[in-house]
């Protein structure tokens, strides 16, 4: 049974919370009239279409793969249908901090576009607002006339829907930018000694209490020489016993040695620590950066998804340091995550898919084209038929990784 509670700026039906305001309205007047939104407002107008083009040859591709390689079904298989949800503690990929925050500021980016740009059209905006669930913030409104819009041309009416994305990839590019300027700031910490440096300190592993420390190097392992991951796989796989001896260079230079306690399961013998050659770190910086705008999916892969690859990923991020200090690694996510989100939320609201925005743009666009010389009926049969297009391509996304 739900209950429902409302008064002029909240309302309360069941678990959802919706707070209205004019807080917000002077400032889309003063944003709406400077030259800079007439102008984004143009530019967003054209970006749309090449947002929503790019955005079905996407869907495509991956249909493609899908269907063609089965490692890429297996891996689908392995996240779950919930990975394709931009929902922290749901998607495994996202996490739920950073997830949150780029989805709060991904959502009132997108509906303050639409009510920017409105405004500057002449177009009445009644009120704006959150969506909660409880008091998890899950969505943003701007309350706009509509009936001015279903009047308006298709060029103003195309540019108040194409705020919503055009917003989000300003926001998006801006958080890349600063991300690069971060991670131009980091190194590998300082030293000039072979061996495999130490990351993260598993927990609960006997290895959690030894002594052995974060930025730790390890030079040798039951008297070999340690020079790559592979030296130290082929000790422990030729390991008699359960303790393994390691000999370590520490952060003041000093060498000690400790007698790590090993844990067996069916797969493989664990440590219980990460650690990278000292040689290959420079490696993953490099290529790294030169990937950054020579390869700009890199950015599409999420840190947790590629620890190796990423250096502000949390399984990287302890082999590099940078003047920042500790403050590097949250802000180096938070910006990725506000990427991350805000892009994917462009590319999504720009698909020729009601409700979205590229929905009713097209459908706009059907209205004021096919519409005048056929007929309103067969402009909404159109709009409706490429609407369930895309429904049966993200529906089969979804679902082949499980049929083949």
């Amino acid at each position: 049974m739900s209950v429902k509670k409302t008064s002029k700026r909240i309302s309360i039906k069941g678990p959802f919370i919706t707070i209205r305001t004019d807080k917000f309205l002077k400032l889309y007047d003063t944003l709406g009239r400077k030259k800079f939104t007439k102008i984004a407002s143009i530019i967003m107008l054209y970006l749309m279409p090449v947002i929503a083009a790019f955005s079905i040859y996407f869907l495509l591709i991956t249909l493609q793969s899908m269907l063609s390689t089965a490692e890429i079904r297996e891996v689908t298989r392995d996240l779950g249908p919930q990975s394709y949800l931009l929902l922290p503690g749901i998607n495994p990929l996202v996490p739920i901090i950073y997830g949150w925050l780029g989805i709060v500021v991904g959502i009132i980016v997108h509906e303050g576009g639409h009510g920017i740009v409105a405004r500057s059209l002449g177009v009445k905006v009644k009120s704006s607002g959150l969506l909660l669930f409880l008091i998890i913030p899950i969505g943003a409104f701007v309350e706009i006339d509509e009936t001015k819009i279903k009047t308006m041309s298709i060029t103003k009416a195309g540019k108040i829907l194409a705020a919503g994305p055009g917003a989000n990839v300003i926001v998006a590019i801006i958080s890349l930018l600063l991300l690069f300027s971060l991670t131009s700031t980091i190194q590998p910490i300082s030293d000039n000694k072979n061996g495999l440096k130490v990351g993260n300190i598993l927990e609960e592993f006997p290895v959690e209490n030894s002594g052995l420390e974060s930025g730790d190097i390890i030079i040798e392992a039951e008297g070999e020489r340690m020079s790559n991951i592979k030296d130290l796989t082929m000790v422990l796989s030729e390991k008699k016993n359960n303790i393994l001896n390691l000999k370590v260079i520490k952060s003041d230079n000093s060498i000690r040695e400790y007698n790590i306690k090993l844990v067996e399961n069916k797969d493989n013998i664990k440590i219980g620590i990460t650690a990278l050659p000292t040689t290959y770190l420079n490696q993953i910086l490099e290529t790294y950066k030169t990937n950054y705008f020579t390869n700009p999916l890199i950015h599409f892969i999420p840190p947790t998804l590629a620890q190796g690859v990423i250096p502000f990923s949390d399984g990287l991020n302890p082999f590099y340091e940078t003047s920042l200090g500790p403050m590097f690694h949250p802000l180096a996510n938070t910006l990725y995550w506000i990427w991350f989100i805000n892009i994917n939320l462009a590319i999504f609201n720009s698909l020729p898919l009601l409700p979205l925005d590229g929905g009713h743009a097209l459908r706009n666009i059907m209205k004021n084209t096919i519409g005048k010389r056929f007929g309103e009926k067969i402009s909404n049969r159109i709009t409706y038929l490429v609407t369930l297009t895309m429904i049966i391509i993200i529906l089969l996304l979804v679902l082949i990784p499980y049929i083949i």
